[in-house]
């Protein structure tokens, strides 16, 4: 870079800086007509792996929490199973996991 004028490095930034601003502007046009389903979509092709599982796990909460009978269900369980849970038998199988 030492070879470069300042002048022309200065050009090329400011190229490149022109340039990713114009890609930045098309992909920010292309998002905008998509629907928050395609968005989704395409977030999820890609994330890693290791993190589709905490998405599922994600969504699936989302669906729970929007369907409030399931919810109420699922809190009025909890307390009549918790005497079940608690059970030194219960911690002794669940220990390996």
């Amino acid at each position: 870079m030492s070879g470069w004028p300042k002048i022309q490095f200065l050009t090329r930034v400011q190229d490149l800086n022109y340039l990713l601003s114009g890609a930045q502007h098309l992909v920010f046009r292309l998002r905008k007509s998509m629907t928050i389903k395609e968005l989704i979509l395409q977030e999820i092709e890609n994330i890693p792996e290791n993190l589709l599982q905490e998405v599922l796990d994600f969504i699936q909460f989302l669906q729970v929490k929007h369907q409030p009978e399931i919810l109420e269900t699922m809190l009025l369980s909890e307390s009549s199973l918790r005497k079940d849970w608690l059970r030194t038998e219960e911690e002794e199988a669940w220990q390996d996991l």
